[in-house]
């Protein structure tokens, strides 16, 4: 049972790291930290690929600025 606990501990973790690393990009991307060229670009296609995964999925996405 320790073995699966663990396991689980682990996975856990990863996943919050990977938010974490996917929510800095997304900060820099905003606050236009990455420059402009191929990085950048992938950049945006891969944040609008995971908005059109969330909206098909359900959940709400709001893009809107204050």
């Amino acid at each position: 049972m320790n073995e699966q606990k663990r396991k689980r501990v682990l996975r856990i973790g990863c996943l919050v790291l990977a938010g974490v690393f996917v929510l800095s990009l997304l900060g820099s991307i905003q606050a236009g930290h990455l420059y402009d060229g191929p990085l950048m670009e992938a950049m945006l296609a891969i944040v609008g690929s995971v908005f059109a995964v969330l909206v098909v999925i359900g959940i709400p996405v709001d893009t809107t600025t204050e």
